[in-house]
């Protein structure tokens, strides 16, 4: 039997982001889907089942917050695994807000490769464990 290969979905309005992050996990043994706002990122969410999403918190028209928040309620896709990604320190009020909207992990840009990797590999064997048989 074999593996249900992985989807990751990274969100970010900056294609030199999403460059640089799907740069960082080509090797990894999954798929990488980008979204350059947050309205195309839940259509990919909605059509189709994701492993793990990172999402930029500071986006235009609609921020990570509060696609967060629309992940949250709606019941098709509300498991979804949630990693903020930000460039800049946030502060421990807007930290709280994320977690309490769901996130797993926050990243702070720069990224390191190496710990991003480490995440991925993470949330995919998580996955796929959830996704075999009994």
């Amino acid at each position: 039997m074999s593996k249900i290969k992985p989807v990751i979905l990274l969100v970010d309005d900056k294609e030199e982001n999403l460059f640089s992050l799907k740069n960082i996990l080509m090797d990894e043994d999954c798929e990488i889907l980008t979204a350059l706002s947050a309205k195309k990122g839940l259509d990919i969410l909605r059509a189709q089942e994701i492993a793990c999403l990172f999402l930029d918190v500071h986006m235009p028209e609609m921020n990570g917050f509060d696609m967060a928040k629309i992940i949250r309620e709606d019941t098709k896709i509300n498991m979804t695994p949630i990693v903020f990604v930000t460039a800049v320190e946030l502060g421990s009020d807007k930290v709280k807000r994320g977690y309490d909207l769901g996130a797993l992990d926050y990243l702070i840009k720069p990224l390191n490769p190496n710990l991003v990797r480490a995440k991925v590999d993470l949330y995919c064997q998580l996955y796929q464990k959830n996704k075999e048989p009994e």
